[in-house]
């Protein structure tokens, strides 16, 4: 199934699940009214930008022919703008999307996420894998992935929990 970064975070919320609040943008305009909400709703000048393709790795991607990344921080909604402008309409490449990469065509500009607590945060990771041939799934739960999540995981990456399950 592939559906965008956006689009599981709605199905998530709509379950009650926590979820990094954000809008879609087509446009470098409609980032600056994106990123203009996020800072009405969140009391802050800061979000992120982040490239909505099918592929994983968009943080340490780059759009063909330039520096540009595809998740990145902006400290002003004008920023999100220019962000959103280096994006659109680029050929994000990353480890998933082989050297022909994808295109970009919509943007989420997102909350950024900003914890100030006295421990260190904790990042999980969690996927679904349909089970070919049957009705079955799997989640898989890690903890303390880092941003190399490819291949297989790497050394960082801690077993938390896993389950089958009957999607209906």
């Amino acid at each position: 199934m592939n559906i965008h970064e956006y689009q599981a975070k709605e199905i998530l919320k709509k379950y009650g699940v926590a979820v990094q609040e954000g809008f879609v943008a087509e446009t470098p305009e409609q980032a600056l009214e994106a990123a203009q909400k996020v800072k009405e709703h969140f009391q802050s000048d800061w979000c992120v930008v982040k490239a909505q393709i099918h592929a994983g790795g968009r943080g340490k991607g780059k759009i063909q022919g330039s520096e540009q990344r595809g998740v990145q921080v902006a400290k002003n909604p004008e920023q999100a703008s220019e962000i959103a402008k280096n994006l659109l309409g680029g050929t994000l490449v990353t480890i998933q999307t082989g050297a022909a990469g994808k295109l970009v065509s919509k943007v989420l500009v997102a909350q950024d996420v900003f914890y100030p607590g006295a421990s260190e945060p904790k990042e999980y990771y969690m996927s679904v894998f349909p089970i070919h041939d049957t009705v079955i799934c799997l989640v898989l739960g890690l903890y303390s992935c880092s941003i190399n999540r490819s291949p297989m995981l790497k050394s960082r990456s801690f077993f938390l929990n896993s389950n089958f399950f009957l999607p209906w």
